[in-house]
């Protein structure tokens, strides 16, 4: 490993929970645009700072699966389906 720096995940885990995630790296590990993104974090307690942390993108990661599959039960599931 010549010309690299290796650092142990766990450092690296604490960097990253010290200095936060951006917006843009955040929609990335989310998998939804920024503005879906801006939507979920409205919906998570947080207080906003220069980068999100870590839980908060956990936080982001479940409500955005719990709502992908919450729309995915309202439109398969026969008991989910409103009488129209």
């Amino acid at each position: 490993m010549r010309d690299r720096d290796c650092v142990l995940r766990r450092q690296c885990a604490h960097l990253r929970e010290r200095l936060g995630f951006s917006e843009a790296e955040t929609a990335l590990c989310v998998g939804v645009s920024i503005e879906r993104l801006r939507v979920l974090l409205a919906g998570l307690t947080w207080r906003p700072a220069e980068g999100i942390p870590l839980a908060t993108v956990q936080g982001a990661i479940k409500l955005a699966s719990h709502r992908k599959a919450t729309r995915w039960r309202r439109r398969h599931c026969s008991t989910c389906r409103r009488p129209g």
